[in-house]
């Protein structure tokens, strides 16, 4: 969502819009705010976006996001720590990766 956030042409207002409030709302969920409701967000964002977007870019943007959401479940539900930090995250699935 984030590349998408950065890169929209600005055209299309699922895909201006959308993207950064997905990045907005994907945020509030690592940190634990409201977990249920921002999923239900971000599911119905995804939906707009796919639907809404002029462009292949914004349409396809929910993807990764979905695929996750189907997939690792269990990661949305998660606490965060304190120290948490996407780095981390991506060195934890590199080293599990290299198993």
């Amino acid at each position: 969502m984030e590349f998408c956030a950065e890169e929209s042409c600005g055209k299309c207002t699922p895909c201006r819009i959308g993207s950064v409030r997905g990045v907005e709302v994907i945020d509030k969920i690592i940190a634990g705010h409201n977990r249920s409701q921002n999923l239900v967000v971000l599911d119905d964002l995804c939906d707009l976006m796919t639907d809404g977007s002029l462009c292949a870019m914004g349409g396809l943007t929910p993807m990764p996001v979905r695929s996750a959401m189907k997939h690792f479940p269990e990661d949305f539900q998660k606490l965060p720590t304190e120290n948490f930090s996407i780095l981390d995250a991506t060195e934890s699935l590199a080293t599990e990766a290299g198993r």
